[in-house]
C-alpha cells in the first residue's frame, strides 16, 4: 500500500498581530526612509526590500493508495485449491486517512516595501526568511539561525509495478499446452510443496537435516509456494 500526501493552499486573512509588532519595532527609528514599492514609487538609491506575509493555510490529505492485480490463474483458483477471497480483476483504490490543517506565511506581493540603508537606519537589522517575507526586526543572531535553516522535505516517489514470478512454474505447466493444463500443473505444486513441508516438519524424510538445513529448505518451500499462489488468488500493493 502507497501512502500520497495531497497539499492544497488556500490564501488566508493578514497576520495582524505580527505586522503591528514589526511596525512598531521600525517606526521607534524616525530616521528611516520606508518606500512601499509600486510603479509611482521612487525608491532610495541604497535600500533593502522586504515582503509583509500574509496566511496560507495549507490542507494536508493524507491517501493510502492501494492496486490490485489478478493473477493469470485467478478463473482455477476455486476449482483447483479451494483459494477464497480471490482478485479476479485489476482495480485501484484510494482511502483518505487523515486530514491536516496548518498555516504558512507567505509574501504579499501587494505589500512590499523597501527600506533605505543609513547608519541610523534599521535595514541591517531586518531578518527575512529565503522568500524576502521579514520576520522581525533587530532579532537575535540564535534566532536569526534557526527560523532560516528551515528544512524543506520533498516527496518519494514509489515502485508501484505488481510483476508476478514464473519462473517457480515447472517444466511441465511452462510446456502446457492450454492455460487450464498450465493451471492444473500449478495447483498440483502447490499440493506438493504442502505435502514436501508436512514431512520435513515430521521427520518422514529419508534424508536428515539438521536445524539450519532445514530451516533453509523450509524457507525457500514458503517463497515459492508464495509466488505460485500469488498466480491464483493474485497481488496487491
Amino acid at each position: 500500500m502507497e501512502t500520497n500526501i495531497l497539499r492544497i493552499a488556500i490564501v488566508g486573512m493578514k497576520r495582524i498581530f505580527f505586522l503591528l509588532i514589526v511596525s512598531i519595532s521600525i517606526s521607534v527609528y524616525s530616521q528611516t526612509n520606508v518606500v512601499h514599492i509600486s510603479p509611482q514609487a521612487v525608491l532610495p538609491q541604497n535600500s533593502v526590500t522586504y515582503f509583509l506575509p500574509k496566511t496560507e493555510l495549507v490542507v494536508t490529505v493524507r491517501v493510502s493508495k492501494s492496486i490490485q492485480r489478478a493473477g493469470r490463474f485467478a478463473n482455477y483458483a476455486k476449482r483447483l485449491l479451494e483459494f477464497d477471497n480471490t482478485i479476479t480483476s485489476d482495480k485501484t483504490s484510494f482511502v483518505i486517512d487523515a486530514i491536516e490543517l496548518t498555516s504558512n506565511p507567505v509574501p504579499d506581493s501587494t505589500r512590499q516595501y523597501a527600506i533605505e540603508i543609513s547608519p541610523k537606519s534599521v535595514a541591517y537589522k531586518i531578518t527575512t526568511d529565503i522568500h524576502g517575507v521579514i520576520l522581525g526586526v533587530n532579532m537575535p543572531s540564535a534566532l536569526q539561525q534557526a527560523v532560516i535553516d528551515t528544512e524543506y522535505l520533498s516527496a518519494k516517489s514509489m515502485d508501484t509495478a505488481i510483476i508476478f514470478d514464473y519462473s517457480v512454474l515447472s517444466e511441465d505447466a511452462l510446456g502446457a499446452t492450454t492455460e487450464e493444463k498450465m493451471a492444473e500443473m500449478a495447483a498440483k505444486q502447490i499440493l506438493d510443496i504442502r505435502e514436501s513441508r508436512m514431512e520435513l516438519l515430521t521427520g518422514d524424510t529419508e534424508r536428515g537435516y539438521d536445524g539450519a538445513s532445514l530451516q533453509k529448505v523450509l524457507d525457500q518451500l514458503e517463497t515459492t509456494e508464495r509466488k505460485l499462489t500469488e498466480l491464483f488468488v493474485g497481488k496487491t500493493l
